[in-house]
């Protein structure tokens, strides 16, 4: 049943490539549709193992390697941070990673905006 479930969720991939191209649409053009699909199965099932089984928050973590790098989850420290926290929900963890990455890229294209503070939930 377990395998099933894994199968279905990362059908979406094709579902999700829409509106991850309008919102990404340099990367997307770069990756062309083919490898840009293959990312998202594999960030799909990168994000079913890291406990996001909604299309919701599978879809942050879908953007999140398609903005970042498929390696986001190893390389950037606060988005480690934020994906070890598995006592936290999903819903939770997928927010903080979206205001974590807006942050850095405001910060980035801005210059002054400091990222924001780390929960209490994280502290364990």
């Amino acid at each position: 049943m377990h395998i099933f479930e894994r199968m279905r969720f990362i059908q979406q991939a094709h579902q999700l490539c829409p509106s991850i191209e309008l919102r990404h649409p340099e990367e997307c053009a770069r990756l062309g549709h083919a490898e840009l699909i293959a990312l998202l199965t594999r960030s799909l099932e990168q994000a079913f193992d890291q406990g996001f089984r909604q299309p919701q928050h599978a879809s942050v973590y879908a953007e999140m390697a398609v903005r970042w790098g498929e390696d986001f989850a190893q390389r950037l420290p606060w988005a480690k941070e934020v994906l070890a926290a598995t006592h936290v929900p999903a819903d939770l963890r997928a927010t903080e990673l979206l205001e974590r990455s807006n942050a850095v890229l405001l910060d980035r294209y801005i210059g002054d905006y400091t990222e924001p503070e780390v929960a209490d939930d994280y502290d364990d």
